[in-house]
């Protein structure tokens, strides 16, 4: 039998808020250093400090205007293109400024999703009611007036594919472009609609991308692939682009933060310069943070995002033991 009798320890840690230009390395230490203080708290080298992404962009300012998306997407797809956008995923507020970047660089949208769950796992129709219906997801193609006619009055409520599309039209068409849904899990069926296509899946596959250039597409981009070069007057991410981004305001956008590992290791430093001990430090966001992070932090996320809220950006893991 182990001798240890209590596993890993989440504390949420309350921070000032930040602006850019902060230097957070002072800022994240003080907080730690103050919370142990106020709580009691002894420090061991087997503990982990985890500061939110989102608060490291917004230190490094790595923020996009909704104009400077729009003028990107013109760029790439052209001026008053149809655009496609493939299996997307906009969280309502969260990703907001987004979708409005996008629409606001094209003539129309048309949004191909999938079903019965998203691209983050959430139920756009309840599996009973579709075998109740008798449609089959990996052969039927649903359009907007079909899946309201078929689920509209059960899926009506928070998280359903009717309260999505209700929300994305909401956007799109305040900046005036025509939106259009249907759902299909065959990613050739947008190429009836239109052949600019902006690939919304977090992992992009090579073999679809090729298949679908080989059916014709003509503009065929990822989200990585959008705000993605280094520029004086805005903020990028040379591999992630969009991915990891959200609305700071209604209209701006904080991209993921950049160089995360000279944060870490500069934050380690000063934290073994004020207390003698090396902690380890993630720089982390919701969703994936091996994205931009060498560690293996997967077990780590549902930690954290269980202790993280708005006001505690900070997150202290003591005992942490990887497996």
């Amino acid at each position: 039998m182990s001798s240890r009798l209590i596993g890993t320890v989440a504390r949420g840690l309350c921070a000032p808020s930040v602006q850019p230009g902060t230097d957070l390395v002072d800022l994240v230490a003080h907080t730690v250093l103050a919370a142990a203080a106020q709580e009691g708290i002894i420090l061991h080298s087997s503990d982990l400090v985890g500061v939110s992404g989102t608060m490291v962009a917004r230190a490094q300012n790595n923020l996009v205007t909704v104009d400077q998306l729009a003028e990107e997407v013109r760029e790439k797809f052209g001026e008053d293109a149809t655009l496609g956008l493939l299996w997307p995923t906009f969280s309502t507020s969260y990703m907001a400024a987004v979708l409005r970047g996008i629409a606001r660089g094209c003539k129309k949208l048309v949004l191909q999703l999938a079903y019965p769950l998203d691209e983050s796992g959430r139920a756009v129709i309840s599996l009973e009611s579709l075998f109740e219906m008798g449609v089959d997801p990996y052969e039927d193609t649903l359009s907007e007036e079909g899946y309201l006619s078929l689920f509209g009055e059960e899926n009506g409520g928070s998280g359903s594919g009717r309260e999505y599309m209700d929300y994305c039209r909401e956007v799109a068409e305040a900046e005036g472009c025509e939106i259009q849904f249907f759902f299909c899990n065959h990613p050739d069926e947008l190429l009836k609609y239109t052949r600019n296509i902006l690939y919304c899946h977090r992992r992009r596959s090579p073999r679809l991308e090729k298949k679908l250039l080989n059916r014709g597409v003509k503009r065929l981009y990822g989200l990585n692939d959008l705000c993605n070069q280094p520029c004086e007057d805005r903020g990028y991410h040379t591999r992630m682009g969009l991915l990891g981004a959200a609305s700071d305001t209604s209209d701006r956008i904080l991209l993921a933060p950049r160089d995360t590992s000279a944060f870490e290791d500069a934050l380690g430093e000063r934290l073994k310069q004020l207390i003698g001990v090396r902690l380890k430090v993630l720089v982390f966001m919701h969703g994936n943070p091996k994205e931009f992070t060498d560690m293996d932090a997967a077990p780590l996320c549902s930690m954290m995002g269980d202790s993280l809220s708005a006001s505690a950006p900070v997150v202290l893991l003591q005992g942490y033991r990887p497996q």
